[in-house]
């Protein structure tokens, strides 16, 4: 029996314990809840804790991804000449 198989049959072993029926479709956070009850207490804290770490991860790819796609954007401008705007111009047109 492979992993897939062992995962399936207890998705239906939870499921059946919530009066879904084996097969039914759950949630992901609800299958994670119901696997994260199954912990002991000290197993949970270590679950929080990738948890928050995959959040962290996260934001900072998305920072990178930002960064990235800012200068990806503004190539080449660096040698280009803008005009000079005074405080005054910007009053006149933001009022």
């Amino acid at each position: 029996m492979g992993y897939n198989d062992m995962q399936r049959k207890a998705d239906d072993r939870l499921a059946v314990a919530k009066g879904i029926g084996p097969g039914g479709e759950m949630a992901v956070i609800e299958r994670i809840q119901e696997r994260v009850k199954l912990l002991p207490e000290p197993t949970q804290y270590q679950v929080l804790d990738f948890v928050d770490y995959l959040l962290y991860r996260s934001r900072q790819e998305d920072l990178l991804w930002s960064k990235l796609s800012l200068r990806w954007a503004l190539r080449g401008l660096e040698d280009e000449e803008w005009p000079e705007y005074s405080a005054q111009d910007m009053k006149e047109t933001w009022g």
